[in-house]
């Protein structure tokens, strides 16, 4: 893929940011209304406004134009566009996927600002 002014290059075609979400969306997965929240992924609650004394783990800087998800009433992907990642962010990020046993992947292929943004897709591990 190549990023053009009005989307990205695949094959001879371009592909507007657009139809990249649409393409996301034709998986069969549907965005979510709850809470966007890596912690959902491992079926546990996001600890937002809770009394543990630190803040929630989807509270990290990198979460940022962040959704979620579901596929078969599951939550099931939550995608991040974060504008870069440093060797502490992705640090943090592979910890968390560990931590609730999940699958990262990261492309330059987001469709919030493309070309500037990088797109985590967060995954339960199949």
């Amino acid at each position: 893929m190549t990023k053009t002014a009005y989307g990205f290059l695949c094959g001879g075609d371009v592909v507007p940011a657009s139809e990249m979400r649409r393409q996301f969306l034709d998986q069969g997965l549907k965005p979510t209304t709850g809470y966007v929240c890596i912690r959902r992924l491992a079926d546990k609650q996001c600890r937002i406004g809770s009394f543990y004394g630190r803040p929630c783990e989807c509270r990290h800087p990198l979460f940022d134009h962040t959704s979620l998800y579901i596929k078969g009433g599951k939550p099931h992907t939550l995608v991040t566009q974060p504008y870069g990642l440093d060797n502490r962010d992705l640090a943090a990020l592979l910890a968390m996927c560990e931590k609730y046993d999940l699958e990262i992947s990261i492309t330059g292929y987001s469709w919030h600002f493309p070309g500037k943004t990088l797109c985590v897709e967060i995954t339960r591990k199949h």
